[in-house]
């Protein structure tokens, strides 16, 4: 290669991306050029001059010694190869604890604005840009490590993107949904409807979906990866079950986490608790094959939880939820300054109270003092226990906990009530009655009633029997007294 061939290719360097193959020469002069260096906020770097140019026979001359850890980088340099990619490459492969071995920081790059651009104005030679700070914004998969550039160049001011080397993602989404039953089978997740609102009772299981889309890459690994919840005080925390955690993609069979993949642990005082994925997981082990968690699309958590006995009539119960993730943490157990916090949705449930209401017979007296029992089925073998209703002056029986909370229902269910003490002067009704709820709750007042007792009438049948005795012994002890009275005076 000729010596003016040579010049032109450094020209050309100045202004070519690292992964383009760019030729690079030394000039015997030593001049002062400047450099336009472009990136994004977040991503910085050092800049690292690794080699001079001689003022004798215009070569580069490296920054450092040739030694058995360091001659990758030592021979590319003093190669002048036609392309900068072998030696950017080999540079890359320097730990971060070693790359000051290969020249001194002439400037760090520190970007805070939208394709920031900073200008760098340095002798001739051979430069090489190290990434020192990976963000993890929304929409980020993978970023370069390092760029090599040199100079001397033939303009006085030359432009050098680092920004190019990012290469970004569509801004990960968080979704939640309840599942709710819809009779189909075989059972799976074809065998729920993914909704928003459903009513739960206090006897129900709630099954929750969390979706989440996964971001960062093996280039980009992440620290941190938490769905956070955030239940209302009503659900019960207690009992929150994992059923399942599952890796998705469209190019992949599903995976299914197992224990130790991920974690539920409690996430700082806002959430109720997070979904972590393990460390060595989102550090790059295999999770199904040679695929790795960067390689699906999105995790897909099931979760069940049920309603507290403290939980209110007919009020929306919220639950939502959070991606919470970082490529630099230092505490994975709790939220961070640096986190990037992607928000969810929110689904609700609600339940709704049961009650008979206790009449005369009549069907207008209402009476106080009946106390009921629940059941799950009309033959009343299968009780609810811990459950009664008791009915008020206004003849209401609301069916409640001990705790005075109330027992509630989900829609279309179904249960009967049976009266076990009946209010006073009236007998026990012995038929139970059903208890039909509808989308808002029961659809109509049940009405149980009570006969009064009747007790027997004066001189009536119940009487008389004791008045005949009474009158008999009377006319038995005259009898006596006069046989008695007789045999004396006989006598």
């Amino acid at each position: 290669m000729t010596k003016s061939s040579k010049k032109l290719l450094a020209l050309l360097l100045a202004v070519m991306f690292a992964f383009s193959a760019v030729p690079f020469t030394a000039s015997a002069a030593e001049t002062t050029n400047t450099v336009n260096v472009t990136g994004i906020p977040g991503v910085n770097y050092n800049l690292y001059k690794i080699a001079s140019v001689s003022a004798e026979n215009g070569e580069y001359v490296p920054s450092f010694t040739r030694t058995d850890d360091t001659k990758a980088v030592y021979d590319e340099i003093v190669a002048a190869k036609d392309n900068t990619t072998a030696l950017y490459q080999a540079l890359d492969q320097v730990a971060d604890s070693a790359i000051a071995g290969y020249g001194s920081v002439v400037k760090t790059f520190a970007f805070t604005d939208t394709q920031a651009t900073i200008d760098y104005t340095g002798d001739d030679g051979i430069y090489y840009l190290r990434r020192t700070t990976d963000p993890m914004p929304v929409n980020i998969e993978q970023i370069t490590r390092g760029s090599v550039f040199a100079l001397p160049i033939a303009t006085d001011e030359a432009s050098f993107s680092v920004a190019a080397k990012v290469k970004y993602l569509g801004e990960p989404t968080v979704q939640k949904k309840i599942q709710v039953e819809n009779g189909t089978t075989p059972a799976g997740d074809t065998n729920y409807n993914d909704v928003d609102y459903a009513t739960a009772g206090s006897l129900d299981t709630i099954r929750y979906k969390l979706t989440a889309d996964i971001t960062g890459s093996m280039d980009n690994k992440l620290k941190k990866y938490v769905i956070a919840d955030k239940m209302d005080p009503s659900l019960d925390e207690t009992k929150v079950t994992i059923v399942s955690v599952t890796l998705k993609s469209s190019d992949y069979t599903d995976v299914t986490l197992t224990d130790g993949m991920y974690h539920k642990n409690a996430f700082g005082s806002d959430y109720t608790f997070g979904l972590f994925i393990d460390s060595a997981v989102l550090g790059g082990r295999q999770v199904s094959g040679t695929r790795t968690f960067y390689d699906y699309d999105t995790v897909e958590v099931i979760f069940t939880t049920a309603l507290k006995n403290t939980a209110p009539h007919k009020t929306l119960l919220p639950n939502k939820d959070w991606l919470v993730y970082n490529n630099n943490s230092t505490n994975v157990s709790q939220p961070e300054d640096t986190d990037t916090v992607k928000e969810g949705d929110e689904v609700n449930v609600e339940g709704f109270k049961l009650n008979v209401v206790k009449k005369d017979k009549d069907g207008v007296t209402k009476l106080e003092g009946a106390e009921f029992e629940l059941y799950k089925n009309a033959d009343c073998t299968d009780k609810v226990d811990g459950v009664k209703a008791v009915s008020d002056a206004n003849g209401v029986a609301e069916f409640k906990f001990s705790n005075g909370s109330y027992f509630l229902a989900k829609s279309n269910d179904k249960f009967w009530a049976k009266e076990t003490k009946a209010p006073v002067g009236y007998t026990l009704n012995p038929n139970p009655v059903e208890i039909q709820v509808g989308d808002n709750g029961q659809t109509s007042e049940v009405v149980v009633t009570d006969t009064k007792i009747k007790l027997p009438e004066t001189g009536g049948a119940g009487t008389m029997m004791f008045t005949l005795i009474g009158a008999g012994l009377m006319i038995v002890a005259g009898v006596l007294f006069v046989v008695v009275y007789k045999k004396r005076s006989a006598k």
